[in-house]
Order: structure tokens, then C-alpha cells, then sequence
């Protein structure tokens, strides 16, 4: 290794002579060169090299201490280009040499070193910078900490063809990443490594591993619980199925930082911190595998709302009335899939197997509705994981009508049904004009025709029409 060597050329017209302050004209000595082999060595000899065209002119002496050389030192000499240095301490060395012009006039005077160690590096930290990869290129990760003498590493195993799989030495680059391609197959991949510094010394072999994979997870979801949540916080469920750990993150309107987690199990639930306000979050979920195979990016629209509840029970269909005491309610819940879900479902309603008690959740449910006329209350209850909730309720009016009753300053008085979601009613039959008019306790009526009849129209722009014969 030439890593130290001394260039003497004709464009140095004048040269400072080791004996004093005289300046000698070397214009016209010819260019050469001297060095040792090895600036750094294991090896208890080295080799001072001189070379270069006009060198048999020249004579030289050698001196230093602590090494001898195959030629007398101190002793003036013919130059010779290659002259053994052997030494046996372990250390740095300076070999001083002297050249000479053929008359014997001093040319020049230089020092040239070298050091020899029989240490070793320290074993090497190197690794991957992650535990698998969908590319069979990948980059090792080399200590920054090392000896800044040991730059070089030995590389062997499972690599592709051109990169020398039985092994061989590298210079470490430029901020310690060593680029390497592996064999394309999936599957565990065995390395081995060492590191050897200039002079030479070795380290251990290190074996570390990478797994190829470039399959990514399947039957990755998201489970969602509910659409909203009356505080910052909310859950989800992640699903994958994978040979080996899976990861997720939620990022978007979040507060934590959005950085990869892992999971196991499949059916794990995520706690999310939404950011503060309210309002609708707009949050994506992705899920991985170590490898960096992505499976799935979802978003969900989430509305943070004081005011909002997380369960409730509603008519089938939203009616707002019926003219039968049998109606189906529908239950709900925000939750998962395996949340452990009871409900006591109760009101103006009629016992039977499943009300006025705790029974298990059920989307769907019959009741019978006591027989009173008019507006019937459903109540429910639940019970989330152990957990009791608030009371929920939802209403339906049964049965609407037309009462007339006689009234003393007018013939009539006409009494209508106050149905829960009325917008407004038109009465007709009377000589009075009642025309999509607001709810009354009661509307005087002079009779115009044979029967009071009732139009009543809901807020989602359904009618229902009712009507009663006035009295012969």
C-alpha cells in the first residue's frame, strides 16, 4: 500500500541542503519518487521504495532507530531502489534519508514514517437499519465509533452473484452505510462481516441477518367504533393477517405522533387522541408489515361533539306514529365486534321475554306498545363490558285521531293528535280555514261538511290523513 510518498520534480528549481543554508540548483535532476510500501503494517519489515528516472545518479544514507536496514545505516550509499526495514517493537518509526548528486554534494533531507501494530480493531457494531426488507438492496449500518484507522470490511453470504458471495473486502464509505445486494429470494438472509484496519488486523467474523420478504399482510381492516366521540379521544380496531409482526399508525388530525406501532394480535384496539375542537377529524390508518409491505390506507371521517351519544334505541323504519301496538325497535351501539353488549329495554311498553330485564344485545326487537292512545315511550339501558349507560329513549304515537267534542260557544271543538316529528296539520270540514297550520290543543269548527278530517304532515315530508263523522 503506497499510502506515503514523496515527489521530487524539475519544477523545483531551488532545494534547501540538509547542511546549511545553500541553495542548490537541481533543475536538471530528473523526477523521482521515494516511499515506504506501508504506512501502516502488521508485518515486522517494511520497504523503502525510490524510483523514477535518473535515481542511479544518486547516493543516499539512511539513519533512525529501532529498525535496521539491508544496507549499513548512517553510510553513505549508491542508491538502491528497494531496501528492506525490519523492526521488532511495536510503534511508530522515522527513517531519515539523505540524497546526494553524484559529486557527492547534498541534494536534499527528509524524514518518511511509518507505524506497526499488532492490535486488532475492536469487533465490529454493525447492523441493519431495520429486521426485514422488501428490496434485495439494502444498506448496512457501520459504527461511526470505530478506530478512524479501520476503514475497511469483509463481506460474505447471501448475496447475489455480483457481489461476491464467498466474500470480499470493501472500503467503508463515506458515513458508514455499506450498500449490498442480497439474493432475490424471500426468506431469512445470513451475512457475515469483519472489519480490518491499515495495518491490517482483523476482527472476528460477526453473522447478523435480514429477512427478504416482499409479501405484504392480508385481510387488513379497520374496524370503526361509532362515527363520533363527545371528547378527543376514540378507538379503532386493527386486522392483519401476517407471517411475522404487523404495524399501524393513524395520522391526520391527531395530537400524538403518527409513527408506527405493532401489533400482534389480530383484533387489537388503537387509542386515538384526536386534536382539540370541535368539529369533523379526518384521520387515515395504515397498517405493515416489517418489511415495509403496505397492506392498507383507509380514512375515516370522526365527529369530536359534546353533545354527542355513543348509543341509542329508534323506531323501525323512523315512524313517528302507528295505528298497531306492535313495532320493532332498533337498538344501537357504537362499538366493536367482540364488546360483551346487554341491554334492559323498558317504558311505555308491555312485558314479555325480552323487556324489564337484562337480555343480551340484540339490533333488532319487537314490542308491544301499551294500548293508551297517543304518544308511547321506549326506554333503554346498556351495559358495554360492565360498563352501565345513561337511559335512551325513542317515542311513537299510536294511533292518531279526530276527536270532535260539543263546545258551548260554537257547535264543535276539533281535537288532534299531537304526534312527535308534526310539522303542521290542515283541518278541513269546517267553515273555519285551518290550512297547514301549527299544532292547537283544540280548533273551533262549524261543521261544512260531513266529517272532520285531518291532514297531518311530519317533518320528513310524510302524511298521515284521519277523519271522524260529525254527530247526525
Amino acid at each position: 500500500m503506497r499510502a506515503f510518498q514523496t515527489w521530487i520534480t524539475a519544477t523545483l528549481a531551488l532545494l534547501l541542503a540538509s547542511c546549511g543554508n545553500n541553495k542548490i540548483d537541481v533543475s536538471a535532476i530528473p523526477q523521482f519518487r521515494y516511499y515506504v510500501e506501508s504506512k501502516f503494517t502488521s508485518q515486522i519489515e517494511n520497504t523503502l521504495v525510490i524510483e523514477g528516472s535518473g535515481v542511479e545518479q544518486l547516493s543516499f544514507k539512511l539513519s533512525g532507530r529501532g529498525f535496521t536496514a539491508d544496507i549499513p545505516l548512517d553510510t553513505e550509499v549508491p542508491v538502491k531502489t528497494r531496501t528492506k526495514l525490519q523492526y521488532v517493537e511495536v510503534g511508530d518509526y522515522v527513517v531519515n534519508i539523505q540524497f546526494f548528486k553524484s559529486d557527492g554534494t547534498p541534494l536534499l533531507q527528509d524524514a518518511v514514517k511509518w507505524s506497526f501494530s499488532l492490535e486488532s480493531p475492536d469487533n465490529p457494531i454493525i447492523g441493519f437499519a431495520s429486521h426485514a426488507t422488501n428490496d434485495s438492496r439494502v444498506v448496512l449500518l457501520v459504527s461511526e465509533s470505530r478506530d478512524p484507522l479501520t476503514n475497511e470490511i469483509w463481506i460474505e453470504g447471501d448475496l447475489s452473484i455480483e457481489e461476491s458471495p464467498k466474500g470480499s473486502w470493501r472500503t467503508i464509505p463515506e458515513f458508514s452505510k455499506v450498500p449490498i445486494h442480497l439474493t432475490e429470494d424471500d426468506g431469512m438472509k445470513t451475512i457475515r462481516v469483519k472489519l480490518r484496519n491499515d495495518f491490517k488486523n482483523e476482527t472476528d467474523l460477526k453473522t447478523i441477518q435480514i429477512r427478504k420478504k416482499s409479501t405484504a399482510p392480508t385481510n387488513c381492516r379497520v374496524e370503526v367504533r361509532g362515527t363520533g366521540s363527545q371528547n378527543r379521544y376514540f378507538e379503532v380496531m386493527v386486522y392483519a393477517e401476517n407471517d411475522g409482526p404487523v404495524f399501524y399508525r393513524v395520522f391526520g388530525d391527531v395530537s400524538d405522533p403518527n409513527v408506527f406501532h405493532e401489533f400482534v394480535n389480530t383484533g387489537t384496539r388503537v387509542p386515538i387522541k384526536m386534536t382539540s375542537g370541535a368539529g369533523v377529524k379526518n384521520l387515515t390508518v395504515q397498517i405493515r408489515d416489517e418489511a415495509e409491505n403496505y397492506c392498507l390506507r383507509q380514512d375515516i371521517k370522526v365527529t369530536s361533539d359534546p353533545n354527542y351519544i355513543g348509543e341509542g334505541i329508534r323506531i323501525k323504519d323512523d315512524k313517528a306514529w302507528s295505528d298497531s301496538n306492535q313495532v320493532t325497535v332498533l337498538p344501537w351501539v357504537d362499538g366493536f365486534a367482540d364488546d360483551q353488549v346487554e341491554m334492559y329495554v323498558h317504558g311505555d311498553i308491555l312485558d314479555d321475554d325480552n323487556t324489564f330485564q337484562w337480555i343480551a344485545y340484540k339490533p333488532e326487537l319487537d314490542v308491544t306498545l301499551q294500548p293508551a292512545d297517543g304518544t308511547r315511550w321506549v326506554r333503554v339501558q346498556y351495559r358495554i363490558n360492565g360498563a352501565v349507560t345513561s337511559f335512551r329513549y325513542t317515542s311513537v304515537y299510536l294511533k292518531p285521531y279526530v276527536l270532535i267534542q260539543i263546545g258551548t260557544d260554537t257547535p264543535y271543538k276539533i281535537v288532534a293528535s299531537e304526534i312527535n316529528q308534526l310539522s303542521h296539520l290542515t283541518l278541513t270540514g269546517c267553515a273555519e280555514p285551518y290550512n297547514q297550520v301549527a299544532f292547537a290543543a283544540s280548533y273551533k269548527c262549524a261543521p261544512n261538511a260531513p266529517a272532520a278530517t285531518v291532514v297531518y304532515t311530519m317533518k320528513d315530508g310524510s302524511s298521515v290523513t284521519k277523519a271522524t263523522n260529525f254527530p247526525p
